[in-house]
């Protein structure tokens, strides 16, 4: 069907959790911004956290925005890989299965594609038991660009952000057109702020959505729900590889030590590691492992985590 102005509204009751991913360049961080930003005269108490790291075109980016009605219900960022809403703005990502890892049953899945939710769903019967949505953010930018400056955009110059966000607010009504437009007007003027403009019209009232039509989710997809993390990353993440200058662990003076009898396997450093040096999986048993041959020694992980259990010991070579 049409996406109808909140058709999924009913849909977000309570808290819910929102995982944005794509690549660099696709402008995934400013979107959840705008994001937040439409939110802000709203009642929700709100969490914002953004996967950290080397920023480069192209490397996998994933935010995420929790809504709470109940401040002592707002999570931290250890929630990263549950999600009750999935925002997907790589068109290449669209039929990676690894995406559903999290998501719950009767979720809400947002993809930018030119395809329509039964199409996706026909590839893959999986996602019946989710609430499918689609938006052809990438072509409705690049038709309004076209039109604005009397060419195609280049890759690079592809925006899908904000029709990616026109779309979501529509789905799940959760701002109006109008809210949206103020907030896009006000971060852009000029000739960029009208296509921005006219994307998130575009987008608003194109946005296609598919219920869910199946339940039982736990039995039906187990052997999804136990893909490892290091297939989850093929998505959410990138990993360091040797360069001209060697392994980028010859650079370090200090670098982390885990203090076993200390962690409690939480993740954090996991997800606050900006080079993907640390080696993580949610529910297994044991500790984190390091990569210390890309391991720079930057210290983050052993700052970030709550339970003191990494310490930063000197480099002996």
């Amino acid at each position: 069907m049409q996406g109808t102005f909140g058709s999924l509204k009913d849909k977000l009751k309570g808290n819910n959790e929102f995982f944005f991913t794509g690549i660099g360049g696709q402008g995934v961080v400013t979107g959840s911004n705008l994001f937040l930003e439409g939110l802000s005269d709203s009642n929700w108490h709100i969490t914002g956290v953004y996967s950290p790291g080397a920023e480069r075109r192209g490397k996998p980016i994933s935010c995420f925005v929790g809504l709470y009605n109940n401040l002592k219900k707002t999570k931290s960022y250890e929630m990263l890989l549950e999600k009750d809403v999935l925002v997907v703005f790589d068109p290449a990502s669209v039929g990676k299965e690894q995406l559903l890892n999290g998501l719950k049953e009767d979720g809400i899945i947002l993809f930018n594609t030119p395809k329509r939710p039964e199409e996706l769903i026909e590839a893959n019967g999986k996602l019946e038991y989710f609430n499918v949505a689609t938006v052809d953010a990438s072509g409705i930018f690049s038709a309004v660009f076209t039109e604005a400056f009397g060419r195609a955009p280049t890759f690079e110059e592809i925006r899908p952000n904000v029709p990616v966000i026109a779309a979501l607010f529509n789905i799940t009504g959760l701002a109006s057109l109008e809210t949206f437009i103020k907030v896009v007007t006000n971060k852009w003027q000029g000739r960029i702020g009208d296509i921005n403009k006219q994307a998130a019209i575009a987008a608003y009232n194109k946005a296609l959505v598919r219920g869910s039509s199946k339940k039982g989710m736990d039995t039906a997809i187990a052997e999804m729900e136990r893909t490892p993390v290091d297939e989850l990353n093929e998505i959410a993440l990138c990993f360091p590889t040797e360069g001209i200058g060697g392994p980028t662990g010859l650079w370090a003076l200090i670098q982390p030590k885990i203090k076993e009898e200390l962690c409690n396997n939480c993740g954090t450093c996991f997800i606050y590691c900006p080079d993907n040096c640390i080696i993580w999986t949610k529910g297994k048993e044991g500790v984190p492992k390091i990569d210390l041959q890309y391991c720079k020694g930057c210290g983050i992980c052993a700052e970030e985590c709550k339970e003191s259990a990494i310490s930063m010991v000197e480099v002996k070579r």
